[in-house]
């Protein structure tokens, strides 16, 4: 029994320092790579794509970004090409390895198949920590458009975009 709890506390020892550096500090940047998606409330129709991100820490748990997201979907056998230029803020809870983060963004939308427009909306996920610079990201955000978009039929009035990615910290 003894040499039970001597090996549970040396585990938590070791694992204490990697949970600590796994908060963000004032001051930091990080730099996020994802694969994105989004779907209309109904999920009839889908778009997948790349983003990329840049935010900077302006306390350690508010975090403020600039997103650019880019789309390639063939629909009705035409190809479009459609992105989205975003800023953020979020706070970011630091608990350890896992930080999760809900906050809200606003951006334009433009490109072939759409109207280009201005959206806005809540924005919420999760960082996990591999080790004290890196992190895998999972991001969803309900985006409410300024203007209906009028060409294509795959979105009403919003839609949900969805990532995973991964990112590091400095």
């Amino acid at each position: 029994m003894f040499r039970k709890m001597i090996v549970l506390t040396l585990s938590l020892l070791l694992a204490m320092p990697a949970i600590a550096m796994a908060n963000f500090r004032m001051g930091d940047t990080t730099f996020t790579v994802s694969g994105t998606g989004s779907s209309d409330t109904d999920f009839d129709y889908n778009n997948f794509a790349g983003s990329a991100s840049v935010g900077h820490f302006f306390t350690d748990s508010w975090e403020g970004l600039v997103r650019q997201d880019v789309g390639i979907s063939n629909v009705d056998g035409s190809t479009r090409i459609n992105a989205a230029t975003s800023l953020g803020l979020d706070y970011n809870w630091n608990l350890g390895e896992w930080v999760p983060f809900a906050g809200a963004n606003i951006g334009y939308i433009y490109g072939s198949g759409v109207d280009d427009t201005f959206f806005a909306g809540p924005e919420a996920g999760v960082k996990f920590f591999i080790n004290n610079t890196t992190f895998v990201q999972a991001l969803v955000q309900y985006q409410w458009f300024f203007d209906r978009m009028k060409d294509i039929d795959d979105f009403d009035d919003d839609r949900i975009v969805y990532g995973l990615g991964m990112g590091v910290r400095w």
